[in-house]
């Protein structure tokens, strides 16, 4: 529950084909960029042309269109928007692509199932800060555990100087916490008491 943020019956014992049937595991958080990951973003979106990047725009269609392009349709502050894109990549969760309209774009069945039938997790990760590792030297600052820390590890190894990051993945039960608090936001006031 801790790792997928929702009940362990609505999980899918693909989950753990996932998660511990592949070599290497299935993440790596070794691989960062000195001043923050966000440069890649930003630094494609410097080099296109202005324009190009509509942001605070909402999908609304996506269709097939002539010469195999996509139809797309956003709502952004200033009105509809209307664009032709010769290459469409969908990486809405899944209930949100529920809201798009979808009906006139060629989507394997498989796909279409993942949107109508997949759902998302509903934890949160939080991320703390400490002067040093606090952790260490007796552990390594990993753990799973239902309270509301659910799982711990250390998001700083390899970077210089002497501080401790550890970013804590609330158990599911108590999500309910987070209610409230805005997403990429500061903790609400129930957790961090």
């Amino acid at each position: 529950e801790t790792e997928y943020g929702g009940p362990i019956s609505d999980a899918s014992a693909l989950h753990m084909v996932y998660e511990f049937g592949l070599p290497g595991g299935n993440y790596d958080e070794r691989y960062t960029i000195d001043g923050g990951n966000d440069q890649v973003a930003t630094a494609i979106e410097a080099a296109l042309a202005p324009g190009t990047i509509v942001k605070e725009a909402a999908l609304r269609r996506a269709a097939d269109a002539p010469g195999g392009s996509v139809a797309l349709e956003f709502d952004t502050a200033s009105g509809p928007l209307a664009v032709e894109a010769d290459l469409l990549v969908l990486a809405l969760p899944f209930p949100t692509l529920r809201d798009v309209d979808l009906l006139d774009l060629t989507l394997d069945p498989r796909h279409r199932s993942a949107i109508d039938n997949l759902g998302m997790g509903t934890n949160r990760k939080l991320n703390l800060q400490f002067s040093s590792p606090v952790w260490e030297p007796a552990g390594g600052g990993e753990s799973y555990s239902d309270l509301v820390t659910g799982g711990t590890w250390p998001t700083h190894p390899g970077m210089p100087g002497s501080q401790g990051l550890l970013t804590a993945f609330p158990a599911s039960s108590p999500a309910a916490l987070y209610d409230g608090s805005a997403d990429h936001g500061p903790a609400s006031a129930p957790v961090l008491a």
